[in-house]
């Protein structure tokens, strides 16, 4: 009991009424010389003073690595607050200029599509418009054929 207390002094009883209980189940359980279920619960006592003190051991070294993880993000902090400061910063994220649309995506707006160029070419549709134009062309290409069928048989 008294390693215990010196290892683990959060785990013992703190009041004097604690201290007396634990003091009776000890005289009544755990030091009767011919009780092997007082001996097993005795280690079990032993083995939970242990995992909290290894408990206590990892959250202390946890806490140590928070500490350290602070200091460092709040020095990136103060060196980012003194670059917005001097401006440099923000003179390096300018947005740049919206990409010139190719003739196609301006065609494509002009037929009511939404159509979004993207800089170095090409453009994002949305999933509806794209859904819009691949029945469209379904239909076109079905009038195709049934123009090409007219045509032979008008010959």
């Amino acid at each position: 009991q008294m390693h215990c207390a010196r290892e683990f002094p959060t785990a013992m009883p703190r009041t004097e009424e604690e201290e007396d209980e634990a003091e009776a189940f000890l005289e009544s359980e755990l030091l009767k010389e011919d009780s092997t279920d007082g001996l097993r619960a005795y280690r079990r006592l032993q083995a939970e003073c242990v995992v909290l003190g290894e408990a206590a051991c990892s959250l202390e070294q946890d806490y140590a690595s928070d500490q350290a993880q602070i200091v460092k993000l709040e020095e990136e902090c103060r060196k980012l607050r003194e670059q917005l400061a001097k401006g440099s910063l923000a003179q390096g994220r300018r947005s740049p200029a919206p990409p010139v649309p190719s003739e196609e995506v301006l065609e494509l707006q002009s037929l009511g599509t939404m159509v979004e160029p993207v800089e170095g070419g090409g453009a994002i549709i949305s999933e509806l418009h794209l859904k819009g134009l691949a029945a469209e062309i379904y239909t076109l290409n079905q009038e195709l054929k049934q123009a090409r069928v007219a045509a032979t048989e008008a010959e």
